[in-house]
Formats: C-alpha cells, sequence, structure tokens
C-alpha cells in the first residue's frame, strides 16, 4: 500500500515553536533543524543589528551563534558542528559576518510551497522579520500595535526584537519576555506611560544582564 504520509504538508503556527514545551530542553539535532526550517524568512526582507541592515531573502535566517546557541541550549562548537555538517549534507549554506550569521536552507522551496505560502499570506501581515534581531516576515511592522510608543509593543514582541534583546543584553528569550511582562505590570499598576517603551525595556534589562557572562559560556559541552 502506498505510504500516503510523505506527501503534502501539515500546517504549524510559529508561535508553536516558542511554546514552553518546545524549548524546555536541550534540543535535539532534528528539533533544532526544525526550529531552523520554521523560522526562516518565507518572503524577502531585512532587520537591523547594531544598527546594521542585515537583508535576508527567502529561505534564509539570521541568526548569530550566540541566538542558536542559548536557544537550543548548546554549546557554541555544538552550534558550529552541527552548521558544519548540514553544509556537508548540503542541507545548507552559511554566510558568516561579525554581525551574525546567514543560513541558507537550500531545499527551502521544496518543502514550502507556494501554495502554502498563499494560504498564509494573510496571517504574515502580523509579523515582522524573525531573525538574528529576529515570527517577522515582512521587514517592517505596519500594525499600529507594535508602535515602541504604545505599550502594546511589549505585549507583542516579534521574535525579531526578541532575539535582538537576547544579543545584547546577554540573556535568554524567557527572560526578555518576562521582563517585558514586568514592565507592562508596572505601567498598569502604577498607571505609567513612556513615550518610548522599547527604550524602557532596554534600561530594565541592561540592569540585570547587561554585563553578566553571555549564556552559551554556561551550558557544557
Amino acid at each position: 500500500m502506498k505510504n500516503n504520509n510523505n506527501y503534502g504538508w501539515v500546517s504549524i503556527h510559529r508561535k508553536f515553536f516558542y511554546n514552553k514545551l518546545w524549548l524546555s530542553e536541550q534540543f535535539t539535532k532534528s528539533q533544532a533543524w526544525i526550529d531552523l526550517f520554521a523560522n526562516a524568512n518565507h518572503i524577502d526582507g531585512s532587520f537591523f543589528v547594531r544598527g546594521n541592515e542585515i537583508k535576508i531573502k527567502r529561505g534564509q535566517i539570521g541568526w548569530s551563534e550566540l541566538t542558536m546557541s542559548a536557544r537550543w541550549k548548546w554549546s557554541r562548537n555544538k552550534v558550529r558542528r552541527f552548521l558544519s555538517w548540514l553544509e556537508n549534507e548540503r542541507q545548507v549554506e552559511q554566510q558568516k559576518t561579525k554581525i551574525t550569521t546567514i543560513i541558507t536552507i537550500l531545499n527551502y522551496d521544496k518543502y514550502q510551497s507556494m501554495e502554502q505560502q498563499t494560504i498564509h499570506q494573510k496571517d504574515s501581515r502580523r509579523y515582522t522579520n524573525n531573525n538574528d534581531n529576529n515570527d517577522n516576515k515582512i521587514g517592517e511592522e505596519t500594525s499600529p500595535l507594535k508602535k515602541e510608543n504604545s505599550l502594546e509593543y511589549l505585549k507583542n514582541l516579534s521574535l525579531e526584537e526578541i532575539n535582538w534583546f537576547v544579543d545584547k543584553y546577554n540573556c535568554t528569550k524567557e527572560q526578555v519576555e518576562a521582563k517585558a511582562e514586568a514592565v507592562v505590570l508596572y505601567c498598569q499598576s502604577k498607571k505609567k506611560k513612556f513615550n518610548n517603551y522599547k527604550a524602557v525595556l532596554q534600561s530594565w534589562l541592561l540592569k540585570d544582564f547587561g554585563k553578566k557572562t553571555p549564556n552559551y559560556l554556561k551550558f557544557k559541552k
């Protein structure tokens, strides 16, 4: 009998890959591979790292070794070896810079058909680039809820923004989200308003994590 499980695709919302269950333990190699695939751009876009614009094409992801190390709970050496293995298997190509690493998934279109892309086209408008800076696919966010002068900015941080904080302040995604929630609760309880909520979150993260040892140094090889 023909196995139909090898055909078609399964639709999973990107929020699944930031569920606490998905991120609760050290990643396996297959989980890391799926994670790269799930967070790659499905349309061309760009993001900023330390003021530098990084252009990203469909099927690419801009994550530093630090980002992957912290997210997957691996050492940086293990991340490096895994990416080298994927390159040798002709699954990815890497373009390394001093700012980040651009990873191109070579078979992206094979698994992400235009039919699937069309189905999710409306959904993608709600996301910015999901790379190092990190559900994130269209370069610039157009929703008024994402403006930095609105408290909703902290309630709806994109992967791009979370990863930017992770890289800049040597903390984890969970710590960024917890700190953003703390700022929101503080503002609501004290009825405080600010002109720039991103700057407020930055100041809180800098105070707690700015000078701490990067998380990847805490992981055993």
